[in-house]
């Protein structure tokens, strides 16, 4: 059972998409539900400044990712680690036991986005002194986000090159199809809505 302010999100799904020049990459791979979701930042001076995300998965995987995207914008990177599951549940209304794995599994996004902008941040400081350019001391690195009563088990981790990562997105090229499911479950959506 889907309620009306998930249909509402179904509808109008906000930050749908690819980002080419994130400087951060959440990823994370549900256990119970199977679906996988990407979310993307673009982080200046330590704030979300936009975000993007794809989902394969479930209307209520691809509901709790949009809240997350829209959550998070314009928020510092400490805030963003203080998101609890309820501010999600806030903006999506009732869910069922069933349905919990996929509204945690979007929250997950935000911790995995977090390690990997501070991963290419370091990166950057290990070029920068290839160079002779004094790097800037790297920032503390993130505390795992306290998820209630879930283990992280199922966070996607990143990959250790950037050759790796360049494979890891070529291989999601599935996620401009996704985006097409995506606008036409949209579509199904408004359907449904105006009978």
């Amino acid at each position: 059972m889907i309620n009306e302010k998930i249909l509402g999100i179904l509808a109008n799904p906000k930050n749908v998409g690819q980002m080419r020049d994130a400087n951060g990459t959440g990823k994370v791979k549900g256990q119970d539900c199977h679906d996988f979701s990407k979310l993307f930042v673009k982080v200046e001076n330590r704030v979300i400044t936009e975000t993007k995300f794809q989902t394969y998965g479930n209307p209520i995987s691809i509901a709790a990712v949009s809240v997350v995207s829209e959550l998070i914008k314009n928020k510092t990177i400490d805030e963003i680690l203080e998101i609890k599951i309820d501010e999600i549940l806030s903006e999506l209304g009732e869910v069922t036991k069933d349905q919990m794995p996929c509204v945690q599994n979007a929250l997950d996004l935000i911790p995995s986005c977090v390690a990997s902008y501070y991963r290419k941040q370091e990166k950057k400081g290990e070029e920068s002194e290839k160079q002779n350019i004094q790097p800037k001391k790297s920032e503390v690195e993130p505390q795992p986000h306290k998820a209630e009563d879930k283990k992280n088990d199922d966070v996607i981790t990143e990959p250790e090159n950037e050759e790796q990562e360049d494979t890891a997105i070529e291989d999601m090229d599935i996620f401009s199809e996704i985006d097409e499911i995506t606008a036409k479950i949209s579509e199904a959506v408004n359907k449904m809505k105006k009978k």
